[in-house]
């Protein structure tokens, strides 16, 4: 429902299993983090990142570009199925303030693009040095 992507290019003269860790590491503060060969990146998000009313994915790419690499990372925050038994219950019962926890996920996103953008900086930092 509220989806966002974040991403970055970078160059680092460090080889690619070192980039990879420091990837995986970074990435590590969203959740669990498993780097397939591909380069396609899976994080299964930590609590944090969703609740009883919001459901979060997170996906994303490393791709080897010249003499670095460009990472994205895609996210999603959507109404769990008991966000929605509120909002239609709610609606049955009395209209109007359980429409509120439709907009639990889209606060969710502004959290999660944040910690995603916090990472990306992170692995910047880790493979070029301070700036």
């Amino acid at each position: 429902m509220f989806k966002g992507e974040e991403s970055i290019a970078l160059s680092t003269p460090l080889p690619d299993p070192e980039v990879m860790k420091k990837v995986q590491e970074a990435l590590g503060i969203l959740g669990r983090v498993r780097i397939d060969k591909r380069g396609a990146i899976e994080i299964d998000p930590k609590g944090k990142f969703g609740n009883l009313l919001t459901d979060t994915t997170m996906e994303g790419m490393i791709r080897k570009k010249g003499d670095g690499y460009d990472i994205t990372i895609d996210f999603s925050c959507k109404p769990t199925v008991v966000n929605w038994v509120i909002i239609t219950v709610g609606t049955l019962l009395c209209w109007g303030l359980n429409w509120l926890t439709v907009f639990a996920p889209l606060m969710d996103k502004k959290k999660v693009a944040k910690a995603v953008r916090n990472a990306l900086l992170d692995i910047e930092e880790g493979v070029q040095g301070p700036t």
